[in-house]
């Protein structure tokens, strides 16, 4: 980058002065963009190998037992559909906050 910076032609001697400013704003463009296709070829492989393993050994292929047991109780839970009410708070100073948050504009 520093010799198309500061060259003054073919076979000549490198000059002192910033010749080509816009050649350093191309390399360092090129490099950036480099950069990215580098690291987006480095993720996609990364993200297809993955996918890769979790359809051969299963869904839930990184998950320990005790896991796969609280992953199968919490969809238990959801599909019920629980509701939860709260209770109207006992002191006078929290019943405006409570109201405002029960409110249906809230």
């Amino acid at each position: 980058m520093e010799g198309a910076a500061f060259s003054n032609g073919i076979d000549l001697l490198e000059s002192e002065t910033l010749t080509y400013p816009m050649a350093v704003i191309y390399f360092v463009i090129v490099v950036i963009i480099g950069n990215f296709f580098l690291i987006n070829l480095f993720v996609g492989i990364i993200i297809t190998t993955y996918n890769r393993e979790k359809e051969l050994v299963g869904k839930d292929f990184m998950l320990t037992d005790l896991q796969k047991k609280w992953l199968k109780n919490r969809k238990v839970i959801v599909a019920a559909e629980p509701r939860f009410y709260m209770k109207l708070p006992y002191e006078d100073w929290r019943q405006p906050f409570y109201f405002t948050a029960e409110n249906w504009l809230f």
